[in-house]
């Protein structure tokens, strides 16, 4: 007998879908179309609405707030006319309750057979026991399956263990994890279930492990090693026993002889089809502990890997929903998640981890979190996700894993970095030495990649990494932060894309100390003096700016000097000739004088340009020291770019031409109706326009069929978003229900 408790009205309403479309031998349409349209399942044919169907499972509710709902309700079955109205509630109902119910709702509900209660749900269960079995969470907490569960047990800790997986099948969502370690688990006996922290390990396992026990297999929790597991091992071939060992590989390795010992067992348990092994670990441990023990390396591991990138956002906003039906949470926290929308924010973060919303909806939350700072709370969990990589990072990790974490990171603003591990591991060997005194092999540099690989980092192809989730890197530059380590980046600094990211990272904000200041510029004139660059003249200037210190203005004149000697185009000094206009350098006589001096160079050299671009750099320049020009050298400029506009439109098309780029030429007229319009040009950009439309033309009818599948396939995925879309935002009106109808 069924209490329906443990579902949700989302579950509860698709189970009833599965039980009427058996009993009525129709198809129901399943949607909720909005909040207050009295509709869960309909079945239409000749008219709108043939059949409507209500489902009413609040948790906790009574037949007095039944009647309650029953009687708002009535208006809308008015508006919506079915000719047949069913009732289905999962609360016990008596003969005198249906005659009230009928009495509220007639002349649309006529029979008792048209209001199902909780023994009716029952019945229909015992009838169609394919739709028990289907609905998880319904069997998996039958009272049948619980007298088996409790009686199995070895040890008290194995039945303390099934009591704490029963709390958790209430908001478990079955997602692909679930279908891949079954499978795993069906054809090799044993499944070892690995993943980043926080993303469901160890709930998938458990879920696992109870399906197992509700089918009669005797359950056998490993705690502290294997032979826990061996001691309790029956031969009998007919004794069906599953076995779980969560974080079998501890913090970082095994007891002594454990090694050997856990493999035995496996290809033991391999051998037995009524035994069941599921492992769990972190992917990283794993890989460090194959480096400590040759068995464990060269042992194939059944693996399944959880990765939080295959889940749907269908299936991230029921883990959310369940989460907030379930917590003890007060009305006015769960509807700060739901008002405007907030939930949407939450399930689209880069961040999205299982664990943050485990703990941002448990009861404790109430203890420092106010109801109206909650979301704001949630997405700050979110935004700085600490507290799921700190502890694997300082207590798990080797000084070497690290610093190829630190590596990664520093190359994050450069798109060339996937792909480039000889130079990621080059700085993480000077990073090593740097911060633990420890030197990098090229052996060591493999073999502690293998470790990162799955949680922290991604490895795909012999030569292209990346981190495996955004918030590794916002856990890395917080840490780096948080220890002061910012020097010590920066003394480490030999290539620009290092010291760009310590620039965006730390100084670009302007929170940065000004000891860091002073240490980072003192740097990039160093970087300068030994390979110099306009990119970290650029990021001088940019200092400057952040910083708000004009102090440091006479220091890079020897910089600004050297630029003008090597006779740099306009266009190489583009970002330089931006950033002295700030209104920081406006005083200064060593700014002025460098503007006068590019100025005169651009009178000298401006006859000779051959493009486009470089005309508009030399107008914003124009633009920002109108001071320094004199009218006739405007009037030269104006004269060459007027002189030289249609070759520069015909050279571009033609270049696009060969390339056959429609896309390329098409913003090139973006940027000569910008000419036009700076220069007072008499042109127009016809010609060019012109050029793209044969061009677009030409690559219809190249790519036309292949486009046709592409449409296709784009208008699939577009329906398919748009209807997960609809069922995400109908699944958090339900919870606005839950308190509407309570």
């Amino acid at each position: 007998m069924y209490t329906f408790e443990t579902l949700s009205p989302n579950d509860f309403e698709i189970l009833t879908r599965d039980l009427l479309q058996k009993e009525l031998s129709l198809t129901l349409e399943s949607f909720k179309s909005g909040r207050d349209n009295g509709i869960d399942l309909r079945y239409s044919q000749n008219k709108e609405n043939d059949i409507i169907i209500q489902c009413k499972h609040y948790q906790g509710s009574t037949f007095n707030d039944l009647i309650k709902t029953m009687k708002r309700e009535v208006e809308k079955i008015k508006e919506l006319s079915p000719e047949r109205y069913i009732l289905v509630t999962s609360l016990p109902l008596t003969p005198k309750n249906k005659e009230k119910i009928i009495e509220i709702c007639e002349p649309y509900i006529t029979r008792n057979s048209d209001i199902y209660s909780q023994n009716d749900i029952n019945n229909l269960l015992q009838k169609f026991p394919e739709v028990e079995k289907n609905t998880f969470k319904l069997w998996m907490t039958s009272t049948n399956v619980l007298e088996r569960l409790f009686h199995s047990g070895t040890y008290n800790k194995s039945e303390f263990k099934l009591e704490n997986i029963k709390e958790k099948i209430k908001i478990f969502v079955p997602n692909p994890s679930l279908d891949k370690a079954n499978k795993i688990l069906e054809e090799n006996n044993f499944v070892v279930i690995s993943g980043a922290p926080g993303v469901g390990k160890t709930t998938l396992a458990d879920m696992i492990i109870w399906q197992y026990v509700s089918q009669g297999y005797e359950f056998i929790n490993v705690t502290d090693n294997i032979n826990e597991a061996v001691n309790v091992y029956k031969r009998d071939e007919n004794c069906k026993q599953i076995f779980y060992y969560d974080d079998f590989l501890g913090e970082t390795n095994l007891a002594k002889n454990e090694d050997s010992d856990l493999i035995l067992f496996i290809k033991q348990i391999n051998k037995d089809k009524n035994k069941k092994l599921v492992l769990a670990t972190r992917e990283y441990i794993l890989q460090q502990t194959k480096l400590s023990s040759e068995k464990i390396d060269y042992f194939e591991f059944k693996k399944c890997i959880i990765d939080l990138k295959s889940y749907s956002n269908l299936i991230k906003a029921e883990i959310l929903y369940n989460h907030l039906y379930f917590s003890k949470l007060p009305e006015e926290y769960i509807q700060s998640i739901i008002s405007n929308g907030n939930y949407v924010s939450i399930i689209n973060h880069d961040n999205y981890n299982p664990r943050i919303i485990e703990y941002m909806t448990k009861p404790k939350i109430l203890e420092y979190v106010k109801a109206e700072n909650y979301f704001n709370e949630f997405m700050n969990n979110l935004n700085n996700p600490e507290n799921i990589w700190s502890h694997a990072f300082e207590n798990h990790l080797n000084n070497k894993s690290r610093s190829i974490l630190f590596a990664l990171t520093t190359t994050q603003y450069i798109s060339s970095y996937f792909g480039n591990t000889d130079r990621i591991k080059e700085t993480a060997k000077k990073i090593c030495r740097k911060l633990y005194s420890e030197n990098i092999t090229d052996l060591d540099f493999k073999k502690n990649l293998k470790i990162l690989n799955g949680d922290f980092i991604d490895i795909k192809g012999k030569n292209k990494l990346s981190f495996s989730n955004p918030s590794v890197i916002d856990f890395l530059e917080n840490y780096i932060l948080n220890n002061d380590l910012i020097p010590d980046f920066i003394e480490l600094s030999e290539q620009y894309e290092h010291i760009n990211w310590l620039y965006r990272t730390y100084f670009q904000n302007k929170s940065a100390s000004a000891q860091n200041i002073n240490i980072m510029f003192a740097k990039l004139k160093e970087l300068n003096n030994n390979q110099f660059s306009t990119r970290y003249i650029d990021l001088l200037l940019q200092l400057i700016i952040s910083s708000n210190d004009t102090t440091k203005i006479p220091q890079i004149k020897p910089e600004l000097n050297e630029l003008i000697k090597r006779n740099y185009r306009p266009i190489i000094l583009e970002n330089i000739l931006k950033n002295i206009s700030h209104d920081i350098f406006s005083e200064s006589k060593i700014i002025k004088d460098f503007a006068s001096t590019v100025k005169e160079k651009i009178i000298d050299y401006v006859n000779l340009n051959d493009d486009a671009e470089e005309y508009l750099v030399i107008w914003d320049f124009i633009e920002s020291f109108k001071e320094l020009w004199e009218e006739e050298h405007i009037n030269k400029i104006y004269d060459d770019v007027n002189l030289c506009y249609e070759d520069l439109v015909d050279a571009t098309i033609e270049i696009h031409k060969e390339e056959a780029d429609a896309d390329g030429l098409y913003f090139e007229i973006e940027k000569f109706q910008q000419l036009i319009d700076k220069y007072n040009l008499p042109y127009d950009t016809i010609k060019i326009e012109e050029a793209v439309e044969e061009l677009e033309m030409k690559e219809e009818e190249c790519e036309y069929s292949s486009n046709l599948n592409s449409v296709s396939t784009i208008n699939s995925g577009l329906q398919n978003t748009v209807q997960e879309s609809i069922k995400i935002i109908n699944l958090f009106d339900s919870l606005n229900e839950r308190y509407t109808n309570s």
